[in-house]
Order: structure tokens, then sequence, then C-alpha cells
């Protein structure tokens, strides 16, 4: 059982660090092996939107991405801690996250534990919270629930009784889900709109329908990257007709 810790901070030793140790010590001591990756020491390009990465599952990209890519993919839970920037998340944790394309894309993501603690002076805990939650449900991960702390300087969410007490708990619990090993049905191995898209032809965007695959990325590659999705379908589950009328 493997906890990762995302320290999305400029501060290594700020609010937010101090947490997700909270959060970190409390699943070590559930029994999880935990781990922590401070962002603002790795060197994290933007993504580039080349989209090889829907025919290889491989970032073209190379920077420090490439080993964080591996401690993904062996964490059972990953608790992102971070501050709020302008309602938001801070730079490099968008940059994180718009990188886990290649995992998302393919569903490599499906089934982990996804948590948050944020913490913010007055306001944009929900907003940030809602960046990080919207990720979590559209790569099908498992969302557990999160903390808000409140704090100005550094070290004044030791202040926040409730952030420390809740973030020991949050710990606990981000174990305590990873255990019961929760999977998406194999008919659902990914969000539904490519599962829709896959099966039917019909795009999540009405403007786009079928063009998608024939115009977003040279019609190949996308079609390679649909079969993916279709290979975790169900096989045995019967196509519904789209013309028969049901009787009255």
């Amino acid at each position: 059982m493997k906890v990762l810790g995302i320290l999305c901070s400029p501060h290594k030793k700020g609010n937010s660090a101090i947490m997700l140790a909270k959060a970190l010590a409390a699943a070590s001591e559930r029994g999880a092996e935990v781990e922590t990756v401070w962002l603002n020491e790795k060197n994290i390009h933007g993504c580039n939107d080349c989209r090889a990465c829907l025919k290889t599952e491989k970032c073209r990209i190379k920077d420090d991405m490439t080993e964080l890519y591996e401690q993904v993919m062996e964490a059972n839970a990953i608790i992102f801690a971070t501050p709020v920037y302008y309602c938001g998340l801070p730079g490099p944790a968008k940059s994180f996250l718009d990188r886990l394309h290649p995992l998302a894309m393919h569903n490599k993501l499906s089934g982990k534990i996804g948590a948050s603690l944020i913490v913010a002076s007055s306001i944009g805990h929900e907003s940030t919270w809602s960046q990080l939650n919207f990720f979590f449900s559209f790569t099908h991960m498992v969302c557990a629930d999160h903390v808000f702390g409140f704090a100005w300087n550094s070290g004044d969410v030791r202040k926040d009784r409730y952030a420390m007490l809740s973030s020991k708990e949050l710990g606990r619990q981000v174990v305590a889900l990873a255990e019961q090993h929760y999977r998406f049905p194999e008919e659902w191995p990914g969000p539904i709109h490519t599962y829709v898209l896959s099966r039917y032809g019909a795009d999540s965007c009405p403007a786009m329908n079928t063009r998608w695959t024939e115009q977003m990325v040279g019609g190949e590659e996308t079609k390679g990257f649909l079969q993916q999705h279709k290979l975790g379908m169900n096989k045995t589950r019967a196509k519904p007709s789209l013309t028969k009328k049901r009787k009255p």
C-alpha cells in the first residue's frame, strides 16, 4: 500500500506542507508506505498538445515527469496539498495535472484514491477543490474527502484545530479506501464520454460529432486510441439497436 503526497506550494515547509505531513503520518501509522513530491523543485514543462500520447501512451517531453509517472503509477492513493492562487491551483500543480494526460487517457489512474488538502487565508477553497475533484472524476479516480485550512503566515495553519485533526483523519481514510480495492466495472474502464465515443461514435461535443476521429490528430492515432477503450469493454454484451422501435 503506497500513498503519494503531492506538495503544490512553493514553500517546502509552509502551511500546505504541514497539513500534508499530518496526513501522511497518519497514513503511515495505518501501515502505508508514504512518499512526498515537492513540485517546486521539479522541472515540469507544460503540455504542448502534441497528442503523441494518444498513440504511444507516453509523453514526448523529456523532463522530471518521466520519473513522476512511475511514482504516480506505483501509488494506490494520491493526496494533493495546495495553497490557493487566484481561486485555483498554483502553476506547477496545473502543469503536473495536464502532463498526467498520457495516464488519464489510457485509464491508468482509474481506481486510485484522490484526496485534497487546501489552505488559504479567506476564500478560494471551493474553486480549487473543484479543480482537483473534476480531475479525479474525469480520470475515474475514487474521490476521498477533502480538508480546508485557513492561514495567512507560514505555520499559522497549526492554529486551525479543525484542519489539523481533519488532515490526520484524511490520511487514515485514504488508506482505508485503498484497502477496498475499488474498481469501476470492466465495461466502463474510462469516463462515459470516451465510452460513448468509442462504442457509438458520438462525441461529447455536438459540433464535432464523428469528425473527431478524422480531424483531431490525423485519424489513425485517434482510431488507435479509441480501439484501446473498446478493448476494455465487455465484449459479451450485445450492442443495442439504435433503429429498432420499442413496442408501445
